[in-house]
């Protein structure tokens, strides 16, 4: 029987360890809800049990440090300690390498530092405030170098360069690097049905922000003042104008972005709950890379 399990296992090959550290990914999000904190580990256990089966063992430590830290990143992870916990097993039970997700919780508790040290040298009133920004090691983190580029609004700029000044100042020789691509923000919108929080990537939030002084933008016109390359602009505009939540309105209607669109400001967007989220849609990347760089880069997030 054992055998049999493990040769099903071998024969699909790499997909046995994308679906486990997708399971596990989609239970740190989770949570442990009505179970007791023996129960959840427990269940943890019984899927890590399935790993030692895996063909490829790479894949899985792949798919695993790219979720963890999207959920590190973006505040998703449940709970820090059963995060901790998952990867003191992984690293003492199954491989030494999982100790790179103890580098990025260190990573993210000195950002922390920094930010709250940055804060209480600001007036109450400075808009440096709702800035928070990351400061992570390349070599920590599971994310290919980002090479988009994208012209900020003026005022997000100014408060990034502010903060970029007051970093360097305290950690000379560091060289830095901001990774919009990783960026968020909240935005607050006023719609015919009230106010709403959006929650949005950074380029969600560039494109969404030249609506503030146009009422309707030609393709052309938002290519032009966010600098975005042509296959991440359409992506963007795909996400706020062609899914669930179409925050922005497309002329014609359709599913595909072409270069001769209109968009408008859906003043008539509705949905139930104060707070929305808005999906980006990812380019397709593969799995298999790894960081040998040791300099640092940073990581943007405007709440």
């Amino acid at each position: 029987m054992g055998d049999a399990f493990t040769a099903g296992f071998k024969a699909r090959r790499n997909k046995p360890a994308e679906m486990i550290a997708k399971y596990l990914d989609h239970a740190m999000r989770k949570g442990q809800g009505s179970k007791s904190d023996a129960e959840f580990e427990a269940l943890l256990d019984s899927v890590l049990a399935l790993y030692r089966y895996t063909e490829d063992k790479d894949v899985f430590r792949t798919f695993y440090h790219r979720s963890l830290a999207k959920r590190l990143l973006l505040e998703r992870s449940a709970s820090d300690d059963f995060e901790a916990a998952m990867l003191k097993k992984l690293k003492e039970k199954y491989d030494p390498e999982f100790g790179m997700g103890e580098d990025m919780f260190k990573d993210l508790a000195l950002s922390r530092e920094a930010m709250r040290e940055y804060h209480s040298k600001l007036d109450s009133g400075s808009p440096g405030h709702k800035l928070s920004a990351m400061v992570l090691q390349r070599s920590a983190w599971p994310f290919a170098v980002q090479q988009t580029s994208v012209d900020l609004p003026p005022d997000m700029q100014e408060e990034l360069t502010k903060y970029a000044i007051y970093y360097k100042a305290r950690h000379a020789g560091h060289v830095l690097d901001w990774d919009h691509a990783l960026g968020t923000a909240t935005l607050k919108g006023r719609f015919n049905a009230g106010p709403k929080e959006l929650s949005v990537s950074l380029y969600q939030a560039v494109v969404l922000l030249l609506f503030n002084n146009a009422t309707e933008l030609h393709y052309p016109e938002i290519l032009e003042q966010t600098r975005l390359n042509e296959d991440e602009l359409k992506r963007t505009l795909q996400s706020l104008a062609c899914g669930k939540k179409k925050v922005l309105k497309k002329i014609p209607p359709g599913r595909d972005v072409d270069d001769t669109d209109l968009f408008k400001f859906n003043a008539d967007f509705e949905d139930p709950r104060a707070k929305v989220h808005i999906n980006s849609i990812q380019a397709k990347v593969s799995v298999r890379f790894r960081f040998v760089a040791d300099d640092r880069f940073w990581v943007f997030g405007d709440s």
